[in-house]
């Protein structure tokens, strides 16, 4: 009996042991990327992007993970300093819009691969705008619409073509007063703004706002002779 219960002792402790090597697996390598904003640069312009790669908080053993761009439109280019190293390592990502590349929005992503082929992705959306930010909406006539105080929601359309310096545009029918405005842009800001000026002697415009590649959206003043005022919010759409 005795013999019996110290092979019986044995055999658990070895079944024991067993289970205890088949449960203790080695943990996985993990890591993250940090999430890139969209970017909207010029032709003929560069500009950095710092990411940050860190490891996983209940990572294994550390592997080299390997940093790359995918989707840049023709004439785009990219280098990364440094490319590659061990999560915890801080990455500058420098992306070159060429005079002669493709104008327009594109989905890019920031493509991270380990050694064992764990990939990470970070999309975003880059815009490449002409070197005059003004000649992305220079064309046909462009649907508009003026919302004001009163007399309320009116669409109309607009011809848009070069103004007489960088970064200018001179709308005709501006937000349907019948008159030709400049409007001056700030590509690096994405800002617009049309200066003070009084039409046919009779009412003043002058106003504010922001653009993307489909919209200019300004907030204007209007007052005439006879000391009536609104305030507007006119659109242009591409």
């Amino acid at each position: 009996m005795k013999v019996l219960a110290v092979v019986s002792i044995v055999a658990t402790l070895i079944f024991l042991a067993g289970c205890s090597k088949d449960d203790v697996r080695p943990r996985s390598f993990s890591y993250s990327i940090d999430t890139v904003q969209d970017l909207s640069l010029r032709r003929g312009a560069s500009i950095g992007i710092p990411v940050m790669i860190n490891a996983g908080s209940d990572s294994g053993a550390a592997e080299t993970v390997t940093l790359s761009l995918k989707g840049l439109p023709a004439g785009v280019t990219a280098t990364i300093q440094p490319s590659s190293g061990i999560p915890g390592f801080a990455a500058n990502v420098l992306v070159f819009a060429g005079m002669n590349s493709s104008l327009g929005t594109y989905p890019v992503r920031l493509v991270g691969r380990s050694e064992q082929a764990t990939v990470v992705e970070r999309p975003f959306n880059l815009t490449v705008r002409s070197e005059d930010c003004a000649m992305d909406f220079v064309g046909a006539a462009r649907d508009g619409s003026r919302l004001c105080a009163r007399p309320g929601n009116q669409n109309f359309s607009s011809d848009i073509v070069p103004g007489p310096g960088v970064g200018q545009l001179l709308i005709s029918n501006f937000a349907n007063y019948q008159v030709d405005a400049i409007v001056d842009l700030n590509c690096d800001r994405g800002t617009v703004a049309i200066a003070p000026k009084t039409y046919q002697g009779a009412f003043s415009l002058s106003g504010q706002g922001t653009f993307t590649p489909n919209t200019i959206t300004l907030r204007i003043i209007y007052s005439d002779t006879s000391m009536t005022k609104d305030t507007c919010t006119v659109r242009y759409n591409r």
